[in-house]
């Protein structure tokens, strides 16, 4: 186990060298002048030219992205261009908000889609497994902003429960982490059903039923262990795109996280943010996955890592 998790660390480095490359191309791909849009459109082109030779703008790309290379490197992200703060002290003060944010989401995702899915499992057909599916199905449909807005009119403006977003205790994450995990638990709620129904109809779940357990323990012990392995798959699958989905749900509820920093960064041209900005969100995204892999080791033993 431990080599594999090593050979997984070191493969980190291709994959981030990737994601910077991919990520350093699209930018400059975006149509608009980083400097054009710093200035403002009354800027005159001397002044335009003397903030795009300030910032490197107006040096090949080869030598652009060997520059951002070599800091990514030493752990420097550079500058942020509309602000001129460090992008590493910036990204240092809204990820905690948005590893909150997706936290709360995923508890949602797990406390909702698995026991629905499993419930429906064990009553296949039924009236209880045919509501809990359209229900699956209209949670899947739902556009994370509506339902966020939805939200925010029930318990913020009409009851009062709950406050609408901002702000870092942990009511201020609820609501936001409902809106954005509700569509993840429609989804894990559906492929846990069918998991747990392939699983339910084998031969040892047969034998156990007639030794005479208890359907609980059955359940429980025999059948969802079982049937975790692609549940767990698409949980750290949609933790992935549940810090995807921060960016839109941080701008709807006016959060001081990562997502709406990239929103305003895109808007601005500003090259590093962005760029700093997804790094970290794909490093969280492969780290997340290290851990599905060795949660599969300690779900199934007969799956070992060398």
């Amino acid at each position: 186990m431990t080599s594999y998790l090593l050979r997984r660390i070191l493969q980190l480095i291709p994959v981030l060298i990737g994601v910077s490359l991919v990520i350093f191309l699209l930018l400059r791909l975006i149509p608009g002048d980083p400097a054009r849009a710093f200035l403002g459109p009354d800027a005159t082109e001397q002044d335009v030219a003397m903030v795009r030779s300030r910032l490197g703008l107006d040096q090949p790309l080869v030598k652009q992205y060997a520059k951002f290379a070599w800091g990514l490197a030493r752990g420097d992200l550079g500058r942020s261009i509309r602000t001129d703060a460090r992008v590493t002290e910036e990204l240092k003060t809204r990820y905690p908000n948005t590893i909150k944010l997706t936290a709360m989401a995923a508890f949602f995702m797990v406390a909702i889609g698995l026991p629905v899915g499993i419930i429906s499992a064990t009553r296949p057909n039924s009236w209880l497994d045919n509501t809990t599916m359209v229900l699956a199905l209209g949670g899947v449909s739902v556009p994370v902003f509506w339902l966020g807005l939805m939200l925010i009119l029930l318990f913020s403006v009409k009851l009062h429960l709950l406050p609408s977003g901002g702000g870092d205790s942990i009511r201020h994450f609820i609501l936001p982490g409902l809106a954005l995990g509700l569509s993840s638990a429609a989804i894990l709620a559906r492929l846990t059903r069918s998991s747990m129904l392939e699983v339910v109809n084998q031969d040892y779940i047969r034998t156990a039923r007639a030794k005479g357990l208890m359907e609980k323990v059955v359940i429980n012990k025999h059948a969802l262990k079982n049937a975790l392995i692609p549940v767990v798959t698409i949980i750290g699958l949609e933790i992935g795109g549940l810090l995807a989905g921060a960016v839109l749900t941080e701008t709807v509820f006016a959060m001081n996280g990562l997502g709406r920093y990239i929103v305003l960064a895109i808007n601005e041209r500003d090259y590093p943010v962005v760029q700093g900005a997804v790094l970290l969100l794909s490093l969280s995204f492969v780290l997340v996955n290290m851990v599905v892999d060795v949660l599969y080791a300690l779900i199934d033993p007969r799956i070992r890592y060398r």
